[in-house]
C-alpha cells in the first residue's frame, strides 16, 4: 500500500492536501481510498 499525498499552496490564500492510497499488486494497482476519480496512475518527480 502506498499514500500519494499531493500538496496545493497559494501562498497567503490558502492551502489543501488530497490523500490517495494505492494498493500495488504484481497486476497493477487499485485506488482504494474510493476518493479518486483518476483512469491513470499520478507520476510523482
Amino acid at each position: 500500500v502506498m499514500c500519494v499525498e499531493p500538496i496545493h499552496v497559494v501562498p497567503g490564500v490558502m492551502g489543501f492536501q488530497v490523500e490517495d492510497e494505492i494498493l500495488i499488486t504484481d497486476d497493477g494497482y487499485e485506488f482504494i481510498t474510493g476518493s479518486s476519480n483518476s483512469t491513470e496512475l499520478p507520476i510523482i518527480e
